[in-house]
């Protein structure tokens, strides 16, 4: 993918003025936006919110009036099934999430089949929906402060 310079020295400026140094420049959320124009078409909505689900990385775009309004990238890793259909997953998958300390934890899961548990699929759509809604909740608070 490319970029123009003017866009990747906005952010630098932008990292700068917070005291910051960019190490690096995501472009998915910017893909995501163009597929959401060519799919649903440039103007023709008001708001979408896209859950790009990969095996290390969930990225969440709220796509407002055709721009980018908010990303989030929630760190929730999705293991292999132990066999195609099946809801249970690898016995030595994990998830990852980034707690509020913003420190990364690793939350094992109990054995597949243990008293009381849900599925492993369970704990991990679980987790994507608490990063869906940590990313909802902070795209809410920013646009009430704007």
């Amino acid at each position: 993918a490319t970029v123009r310079r003017e866009v990747v020295e906005y952010y630098q400026k932008t990292c700068e003025a917070g005291g910051l140094k960019l190490v690096r420049l995501g472009l998915r959320p910017y893909a995501n936006r163009e597929a959401i124009h060519g799919v649903l078409g440039a103007g023709r909505y008001s708001c979408v919110v896209i859950v790009d689900v990969g095996p290390r990385l969930t990225e969440i775009d709220v796509i407002l009036e055709g721009r980018l309004a908010f990303s989030r990238a929630g760190s929730v890793t999705v293991p292999k099934p132990t066999a195609p259909g099946s809801d249970q997953l690898q016995p030595d998958s994990a998830i990852l999430s980034v707690d509020d300390s913003t420190s990364s934890s690793i939350i094992q899961f109990p054995p597949s089949g243990a008293a009381g548990g849900s599925s492993d699929m369970d704990r991990v759509v679980g987790a994507l929906l608490v990063e869906v809604t940590r990313t909802m909740e902070a795209f809410q608070m920013g646009r009430a402060h704007v």
